[in-house]
């Protein structure tokens, strides 16, 4: 993700994280915040992402719960007070500290550089 999208994804996370507010009630953190933003999806750049969250579940397609089913059947996916809820805030933390930390590093870049910012 290059810079502007970096900071897109930052604001969604934070509204996300500290207003609970999501587009879409029954779709989780990728379709509501992750990838559609940026009318192209970005699996692959949170993969990585996904696998490196302690709480990960083994899938990259279901990291909470780690399968289809769980996600389906779960009514509450963002209910707060629920495991469910947490662990999905948790990931959405874990994902904004990543976006966070590439921002850093682009800004560190671009000061060492004194050049614009490249796309990581």
């Amino acid at each position: 993700m290059n810079n502007a999208q970096l900071i897109q994804q930052r604001a969604m996370l934070e509204v996300y994280i500290d207003l609970n507010v999501r587009p879409e009630e029954s779709f989780g953190l990728c379709d509501n915040v992750l990838m559609e933003s940026y009318g192209e999806k970005h699996e692959d750049y949170w993969d990585d992402v996904f696998r490196s969250w302690p709480c990960f579940a083994g899938s990259v397609a279901y990291p909470v719960e780690g399968n289809s089913r769980a996600y389906a059947n779960n009514t509450n996916q963002h209910d707060r007070r629920t495991k469910y809820g947490k662990l999905r805030l948790s990931l959405a933390k874990h994902c904004l500290e990543h976006v966070m930390n590439e921002l850093k590093e682009l800004e560190q870049w671009a000061y060492i550089t004194n050049t614009t910012q490249p796309t990581l």
